[in-house]
């Protein structure tokens, strides 16, 4: 399938929504949002706020944190909300229990962030290093206690693909523990409950960095995921119809915010530094980096990209319900954001 947009290149394309001509701000129709968590994923959303381009586009966005992707999902689909934003599991899943009308309207995020963390200890007994390849690092998992997030989760999908791939069984030949988020990822492992962890950014760094821990995988080097989009924005159909403007012009504030961060990578981080200002300067300066590569210069989803997603969840999940693309995005709305908006 042909890309909805053709530019002759990056740079001209972030030029071009940076001239958008802006909207008045005078009377700003409210957008209710529902985003899963305050974290990284959401990095084109806190520039965009920062930088007025909601405002500019006539909105004044009113952002509540669900408290998980489940929960974001379920506000969108009972209408309690105009727009979600999470990860593209959580629309798939929407799309496997016959909930058809939530559509994909934009990329956040294009590949995974995290990989999986192994102590030194762990290492060293196994005589593997971040050097190693791939299948040995793997297969030094064997009988480690391995900490993910929480069943059904990416790290936990990470973790048992790559197991499966490499000659384990993740049900036997290791041992697979729920830990919830950043905190509990963190003690943990420095206490030494877990082995090794599917580490949410910026534990994974943070580990490293204090040389108890050794980068075992790296989804974006080990894995062909450099392509999938994880973090999206979504709507339900009848959402679309009824508030097309505000929709659209959601989505354009976005993309102008993606634009700026390919255009001017430090004003970018400076805007999305102010939003995450639970995180010291040091931690956010370990993170951005990881994070701010994996965003589209474009809110642009492809086929491939869903393809890729859907071929990577097959390998635990053999029998999961493919999701056709057309059904599952709303290409319209993209190509209507990221085009030059009538004066």
């Amino acid at each position: 399938m042909n890309p909805i947009i053709r530019m002759a290149s990056a740079a001209a394309f972030s030029a071009a929504l940076l001239m958008l001509p802006t909207a008045a701000k005078a009377d700003s129709v409210p957008v209710t949002v529902a985003q899963s968590s305050n974290s990284m994923n959401f990095i084109p959303v806190y520039i965009a706020n920062q930088r007025g381009y909601f405002g500019d586009e006539g909105l004044k966005p009113e952002i509540s944190l669900a408290g998980g992707g489940t929960k974001a999902m379920t506000a969108t689909l009972s209408g309690s909300v105009d727009i979600g934003i999470s990860v593209l599991t959580d629309v798939i899943k929407a799309h496997r229990r016959g909930q058809k009308n939530v559509k994909v309207v934009g990329v956040l995020l294009r590949g995974y962030p995290s990989g999986i963390t192994l102590s030194t200890k762990a290492a060293a007994e196994a005589g593997v290093t971040a050097d190693s390849t791939l299948a040995d690092r793997v297969r030094a998992l064997k009988g480690k206690k391995v900490g993910i997030t929480a069943p059904g989760a990416f790290s936990d999908t990470l973790v048992r693909t790559l197991a499966s791939t490499h000659g384990l069984d993740p049900d036997r030949d290791m041992d697979i523990v729920p830990i919830g988020g950043f905190d509990n990822m963190l003690a943990a492992f420095r206490t030494g409950q877990v082995d090794a962890c599917a580490c949410v950014p910026p534990a994974d760094v943070m580990l490293v960095n204090e040389k108890v821990g050794i980068p075992l995988v790296d989804p974006m080097k080990d894995l062909d995921a450099s392509e999938i989009p994880t973090a999206v924005v979504y709507a339900m159909a009848d959402t679309i119809e009824k508030k097309r403007d505000v929709v659209v012009g959601f989505v354009r504030a976005l993309a102008r915010a993606e634009a700026l961060l390919a255009e001017n990578p430090d004003d970018a981080a400076a805007a999305t530094q102010v939003e995450l200002a639970q995180l010291d300067s040091g931690t956010f300066q370990s993170v951005w980096p990881i994070f701010s590569k994996l965003v589209p210069a474009s809110p642009e989803i492809t086929a491939h990209g869903l393809e890729l997603e859907l071929a990577f969840q097959k390998v635990t999940e053999p029998n999961a319900q493919d999701v056709p693309f057309d059904q599952i995005a709303d290409l319209s709305v993209i190509k209507e954001a990221t085009s030059a908006k009538p004066n």
